[in-house]
């Protein structure tokens, strides 16, 4: 799938890094762009050895409250483009991800831990709470595994990254 994707971008694309850049930047602002296309150009940016900022720079700016827009893990197309508010922070070694669907909001919560040979972060979120019209009728904790996110691109707006589930996510900032 991504190896057809990364095709279809080359054939509609000069087949640049520049063109993979905007391409992304663009859905984070339309959330029109194909999503094959898009997971094509995010399959180029990690084929080109992804994020080439220095790991400090990427812990630092990685930073703060970010909206989750898009995932190919998703399997049907039309809810690629996340069709709910979600948030995900980070913040000194905490993380969370927030989804507000209605009157419903759900809570993952725990730790991360970057990684300067990943260029990206180590996590796990074992805290759960979900609450209805205000009232917590979910506030527990679970095992979870070890997750990560390996940065692709970060820049002051827009974070894409490969997630360990598999797939890719796009970010930015609210």
């Amino acid at each position: 799938m991504e190896q057809e994707a990364l095709q279809a971008f080359m054939d509609k694309t000069s087949g640049k890094l520049e063109d993979a850049v905007g391409l992304m930047k663009e859905a984070a602002v339309t959330r029109t762009v194909d999503s094959a296309l898009l997971t094509g150009a995010l399959r180029l940016l990690e084929d080109e050895g992804g994020c080439s900022r220095p790991p400090a720079e990427v812990r630092d700016a990685m930073q703060g409250r970010w909206t989750v827009l898009w995932s190919d893990i998703v399997p049907f197309d039309f809810l690629k483009y996340i069709p709910v508010d979600e948030t995900l922070t980070l913040e000194k070694g905490r993380i969370e991800l927030k989804g507000f669907a209605g009157p419903l909001i759900n809570t993952f919560g725990g730790e991360y831990e970057f990684r300067t040979d990943l260029n990206g972060f180590d996590f796990t979120m074992p805290e759960v709470k979900v609450e209805l019209f205000g009232r917590a009728v979910v506030d527990k904790t679970r095992d979870q595994d070890m997750r990560n996110y390996q940065i692709l691109y970060l820049d002051d707006a827009t974070m894409a990254v490969r997630t360990s589930a598999g797939g890719y996510t796009l970010l930015c900032r609210p």
